[in-house]
């Protein structure tokens, strides 16, 4: 696996956790609605959580299933022209997302 490949495969997690790191608090305060107006600011601040919490689920779940075509149907993902590797650092690419989200450096390269 060439040093490409594997950076590849870095932007293609960390693509993932910054999808999942967009800020929609913006979008959910100054969203002026009948039902957003009901709510309290600490009603506002539940529910930036849960729709977090649900965006990054539907992310790892994705990653899950696209795993599982890795290993069990074969499945490449070609970036460019570029094979990326599966699972360089010996843990599954859903597992890679949640360590990069929760700000975790990659490992070193062996």
């Amino acid at each position: 696996m060439g040093e490409n490949e594997l950076d590849s495969y870095k932007e293609l997690v960390d693509g993932f956790v910054a999808i999942s790191e967009r800020d929609y608090r913006k979008v959910i305060e100054n969203k002026k609605s009948t039902f957003m107006d009901k709510l309290n600011d600490e009603e506002k601040e539940v529910l930036f959580e849960w729709l977090s919490e649900a965006r990054t689920g539907g992310i790892h779940d994705m990653l899950v299933y696209l795993n599982d075509l890795q290993n069990l149907e074969d499945l490449t993902i070609i970036k460019g022209k570029k094979k990326l590797p599966k699972e360089p650092f010996g843990t599954e690419i859903f597992y890679d997302y949640m360590c990069r989200l929760k700000g975790d450096s990659w490992p070193e390269n062996e």
